[in-house]
């Protein structure tokens, strides 16, 4: 004879991963990129977030949901001067993502600009 047993739901022991709105830096991050006048590398962004909070896995979950999602495009690596790869892998704001970003900007500095 079998006996039943109340169903018990054991503890995750993962943390639940952030959502895109739970994720506190990704402004920050975007505004760098933004002024920007060349591709970033990881620590590029690290240093930018010194003194922030966020953690290297939190910015590396930023970098690769963004990559992953299509606001950032890689850019590759520096080459040398015989063609090879040379220093760390960069990034950059994707054309549409730069462009939606600073259309939200502008609108953002017209709003101001009506309140005052």
């Amino acid at each position: 004879m079998l006996l039943e047993t109340p169903a018990v739901e054991a503890p995750s022991i993962l943390p639940v991963p952030p959502t895109r709105r739970q994720y506190g830096h990704g402004e920050l991050l975007l505004a760098a990129f933004l002024s920007a006048r060349r591709p970033l590398c990881f620590s590029d962004l690290l240093a930018v977030m010194t003194n922030s909070g966020a953690r290297i896995s939190d910015v590396l979950e930023w970098l690769a949901g963004a990559h992953g999602s299509g606001l950032l495009d890689d850019a590759g690596y520096e080459t040398g001067v015989h063609g090879e790869m040379i220093g760390p892998r960069r990034f950059a704001l994707s054309t549409e993502a730069r462009g939606a970003l600073r259309r939200r900007r502008g609108t953002r500095q017209r709003r101001r600009a009506v309140l005052v």
